[in-house]
């Protein structure tokens, strides 16, 4: 879905199939209820310390947005006390990027991340810990993130989403 500017100059994108939008510029990141943008801010903290690149609404705890950043910044937001967000564990040395995110639709304490680096890191919000780190490895990969990087025969390719499977809880 295309992208627009709101009153403030950021760029909004479609984040849910509900009514609401995410704005995520540097590192501050806004949720709004639409149809009105300038209007319904529910959400603005600069917890992130650069920018936001995934969003996710969970689908079971409809007060839950999960926000992951550079450096596997990962946060989720109550959004009944969205002053107070919450890390999902330690963070995972696996993490790059955090490029996607996706609460499971029947475990609702369970989020996956997916990473610039190759992994996906499930997490497991009770026990507040990584469960399990998978790698991608398939053909050539980048020896590096970043622009520039070389390609490395082997190597790990950034993941760019993550899904869970639709009828299966793992």
């Amino acid at each position: 879905m295309g992208s627009r500017k709101d009153p403030c100059q950021c760029r909004v994108s479609h984040i849910h199939r509900w009514s609401f939008k995410g704005i995520a510029q540097e590192k501050v990141l806004r949720v709004f209820i639409l149809p009105s943008v300038s209007e319904s801010c529910i959400l603005k903290n600069n917890t992130h310390t650069g920018p936001v690149r995934a969003l996710d609404f969970n689908s079971l705890q409809t007060n839950l947005l999960s926000s992951g950043a550079v450096n596997g910044e990962i946060y989720i937001w109550d959004l009944k006390d969205p002053s107070k967000p919450y890390s999902p564990g330690t963070r995972s040395s696996k993490l790059d990027d955090v490029t996607a995110l996706a609460w499971n639709a029947r475990v609702p304490h369970v989020l996956a991340t997916s990473s610039s680096s190759g992994y996906t890191v499930v997490w497991d919000l009770r026990g507040k810990k990584e469960v399990v780190a998978l790698a991608y490895g398939g053909g050539a990969g980048t020896t590096g993130a970043g622009s520039g990087a070389a390609l490395a025969v082997g190597g790990r390719r950034g993941m760019s989403d993550v899904a869970w499977h639709p009828d299966n809880v793992s």
